[in-house]
């Protein structure tokens, strides 16, 4: 019996196990799959986050122009209004996707910027919310963007 081993066969089962490879895609996915999810949420999260930034960005320089020229969307009658600065703020903010609340935003006609005078200006301190709460956990989950903007005033 030369084919035959002397254990019963349980030799060949043991060799024959190392060489299968049935299970390895599993294994394989198992342990790739939670890597590629959190790096593919990760990188959606810090888009989102820099689009969030662009936007707040962007409406504070409109809302600062329409301070400075005194767009009618910023004016109460022939005057600066700040109420409806903070609205004209938070609609080009909403138009691309970004609900600020009035609180986050302040506003002034008659401000400095750098070394000048005369200057309309409006900050932004918004609160970013992560799009996925429990990916940042080692990091705060929540934290402030900030934008500001200045324009000169026109005669």
């Amino acid at each position: 019996m030369r084919g035959r081993l002397s254990d019963g066969g349980t030799g060949a089962r043991r060799r024959g196990l190392r060489r299968s490879r049935g299970g390895m895609l599993s294994v394989e996915i198992a342990v790739v799959m939670p890597l590629l999810l959190t790096m593919m949420f990760g990188i959606l999260d810090y888009a989102w986050q820099q689009w969030t930034s662009e936007t707040l960005q962007q409406a504070a320089s409109f809302g600062a122009r329409c301070m400075g020229v005194l767009e009618s969307s910023c004016e109460s009658g022939t005057t600066y209004s700040a109420t409806a600065t903070q609205a004209y703020v938070q609609s080009v903010a909403l138009e691309r996707g970004i609900t600020v609340p009035t609180a986050d935003i302040t506003v002034n006609n008659a401000t400095t910027c750098g070394t000048g005078t005369g200057f309309s200006s409006v900050t932004i301190a918004y609160t970013y919310k992560s799009i996925v709460p429990n990916f940042r956990s080692a990091f705060a989950s929540t934290f402030t963007l900030a934008a500001s903007a200045c324009y000169p005033n026109q005669p």
